[in-house]
């Protein structure tokens, strides 16, 4: 499972036009059941809302409501549609939604998977639960997850750090979560004097923005007490959050660890992986179960780390019906009707 060696030609070659075609109708798709299932307003949403009022210069800052006010990315992009604040959020969020599936296709292409396999996988993906329940919902969690997608791909790309330090900044202006990057990449280089004025700079972008849209009413006690309400509580809900964010991509997760036991190599690959943002983003997720009130939306961002073993769960997959139904084509990228340069 090397990175891939593709010079820029081959990027921008007809056959990737047409599976990022695919992937727009995949996320098209998700997006009108995400909104005719969840287009009702979640209680984080009307704190958004404030926001966007607040921007248009409707309200005074002390009706903010913190730590959402924190967060003004997403609330800023709507405010500049002159429509229902609801309806802004949901075309902010679905372009969001949008870029950030490509930027999924990419990294799965990063990882050495054919075309076909990589739009397979960002499938998967947009028909999971918390891609359908928060993703155009009026929520701040698009923004977030194509900020995370974008620094693992200019990670994995091996960028200039600056790309790094701008995408920090921008994705904590999303939320704040996306802070836990720049351990990402402090794991991925193993370098702390390159990596500490990551953690400077966006824990000062954030410190900055509570500043700026401190109302002076919080409900902090919600969100940043530690608890274990979703354990003695609420336990049934967070078991069923669990089941819904993991139903579509725990087989082909379970398939890749069954078929690394004999890819020695494969299999480090994937445990460095795991390690470099697996942990981090695993962060996320416990930050959601000790203390807020946890959904799926907190294990979404763990689809990134899961990259390559659901793709090398559904490669494995597709190989098992190849070699047992007579006929069915060999392992390369489908629709090879297209020629390439």
């Amino acid at each position: 499972m090397e990175s891939q060696t593709e010079n820029p030609k081959e990027v921008l070659s007809k056959q990737e036009v047409i599976y990022f075609l695919l992937v727009t109708a995949s996320t098209i798709g998700s997006i009108l059941i995400g909104f005719r299932l969840y287009s009702k307003i979640f209680p984080d949403s009307e704190k958004y809302l404030l926001l966007v009022d607040w921007f248009q210069g409707q309200i005074p800052t002390s009706e903010l409501v913190a730590p959402w006010s924190y967060r003004p990315l997403t609330s800023l992009l709507a405010s500049l549609i002159p429509i229902d604040p609801v309806l802004s959020f949901l075309i902010i969020n679905s372009i969001l939604l949008l870029v950030f599936n490509y930027i999924l296709y990419l990294i799965c292409r990063e990882f050495d998977l054919s075309r076909f396999t990589s739009f397979l996988v960002v499938s998967v993906y947009t028909i999971s639960h918390p891609s359908i329940a928060y993703g155009v919902a009026v929520l701040v969690e698009a923004g977030a997850m194509l900020s995370i997608a974008l620094l693992v791909y200019v990670l994995l790309k091996e960028y200039d750090r600056k790309y790094t330090l701008l995408l920090l900044v921008i994705g904590v202006c999303f939320r704040e979560t996306v802070i836990v990057m720049a351990l990402a990449y402090l794991l991925y280089t193993r370098d702390w004097k390159t990596s500490i004025p990551l953690f400077v700079v966006s824990g000062s972008v954030y410190l900055v923005n509570r500043l700026i849209f401190n109302p002076g009413v919080s409900e902090d006690g919600f969100v940043w007490a530690f608890h274990l309400n979703n354990f003695l509580l609420t336990g049934t809900n967070t078991l069923i959050m669990f089941q819904r964010a993991f139903l579509f991509i725990i087989p082909f997760i379970v398939i890749a660890l069954i078929v690394l036991r004999k890819r020695t190599d494969e299999r480090k690959i994937v445990q460095n992986w795991l390690l470099t943002t697996g942990v981090p983003l695993l962060g996320i997720m416990l930050f959601g179960l000790f203390f807020a009130a946890f959904t799926s939306r907190f294990i979404w961002p763990l689809y990134i780390s899961f990259i390559p073993l659901v793709g090398i769960g559904i490669e494995s997959f597709l190989e098992f019906f190849r070699g047992i139904i007579p006929g069915l084509k060999p392992k390369s990228d489908e629709l090879q009707t297209v020629s390439e340069e």
